[in-house]
């Protein structure tokens, strides 16, 4: 008996296509709940920017803007890349009232601009609904994360940083970026349990990476872009060109970093099904190994697996699991469906 081709197939997935590729219904009303609810909160909380405020405040709008347009999409609709720190320097330049408004304003500007790219090139209307509905639903929660830990920080009595910077200001300032970090992940994870996705196993396989491009990123950048903000204001378009060019290094780093992890996923699935051939198993406790491995790499819920005896013309479907339930082998003539 020879191994059908599906198993071959199946083992080629990537570690992506566990994950649903399109939004689902809860995850449309729970983003535009969320951003209408935090837009009505920002109103009531937020302190719109004074006139000695409204060039920086413009200046970090063009830093989120940046940075929003730079983010790399993981799977599962959840984003990373210099997103956190921007919005956690125009926290610390700003103060967190203000900077209430730099996310929600910058999802009002990017919205039409996907209708817009979706409307002239026909390959990303498909990408319409998802692009809209996951930035309703990262701006409201980057901008909810600032209330907790803003008012925490305003609490400990600390003020938007400056130059010249006291050592227990800056220390202070790192404490602030950990905790906004904290509250993002875990409003982060709400999106992906109406993904239908167990959080814990996501953090497993994406934390590295979101936490990289997410914490380390914004305690090393966040500070010092609150405290050259002064600076940037004298030439604020050179200025922001360092910053671009950091956030276009990130992402090409992210995006090769999540390819090779798709590709080391698929390795190591390939030599645990190896070693399981080279184990001397009986068929049934080979094919389940077999079943274990490819599960890791995808939802196998609904899964079978076929042997081809040719001399009989019959194909023998030795595995079969539906909805996640394992229904017992049967054997047919060849046929389509």
């Amino acid at each position: 008996m020879n191994a059908s081709p599906e198993l071959s197939t199946t083992l080629r997935a990537p570690l992506r296509q566990r994950l649903p590729t399109e939004v689902t219904r809860a995850q449309r009303r729970a983003a535009v709940v969320l951003y209408l609810a935090v837009a009505l909160i920002t109103a009531l909380v937020g302190v719109q920017p004074a006139p000695p405020l409204l060039l920086p405040f413009v200046y970090m709008l063009l830093v989120h803007v940046v940075s929003v347009l730079l983010s790399v999409r993981l799977p599962g609709g959840i984003y990373t890349g210099l997103v956190s720190t921007s919005l956690a320097g125009a926290a610390l330049t700003l103060g967190y009232r203000q900077a209430l408004f730099v996310a929600p304003l910058t999802a009002l500007l990017a919205i039409p601009l996907i209708f817009i790219l979706t409307t002239l090139f026909h390959s990303l209307r498909h990408y319409r609904l998802r692009g809209v509905f996951e930035g309703l639903w990262q701006s409201a929660a980057m901008t909810l994360a600032l209330l907790p830990a803003g008012w925490l920080y305003e609490q400990l009595g600390a003020q938007p940083l400056g130059w010249p910077v006291r050592g227990s200001a800056y220390l202070a300032a790192l404490g602030f970026v950990a905790l906004y970090f904290g509250f993002v992940s875990a409003i982060e994870a709400g999106w992906l349990v109406l993904y239908g996705v167990e959080p814990r196993h996501y953090w497993r396989a994406y934390g590295k990476t979101f936490v990289m491009n997410g914490l380390v990123a914004a305690l090393i950048l966040a500070p010092p872009l609150a405290i050259g903000n002064r600076a940037a204001l004298i030439h604020p378009l050179p200025a922001l060109i360092p910053y671009t060019l950091i956030a276009l290094m990130l992402g090409v780093v992210t995006r090769t970093q999540l390819k090779l992890s798709d590709r080391l996923a698929d390795l190591r699935v390939l030599s645990s099904i190896g070693q399981a051939l080279n184990a001397n198993l009986e068929l049934d406790d080979l094919l389940e190994a077999i079943y274990r491995e490819i599960d890791q790499l995808l939802d196998a819920s609904s899964f079978y697996l076929a042997l081809a005896d040719e001399p009989e013309g019959r194909i023998h479907f030795a595995l079969v699991y539906e909805e996640g339930k394992a229904r017992k082998p049967f054997t047919r003539a060849p046929g389509n469906g």
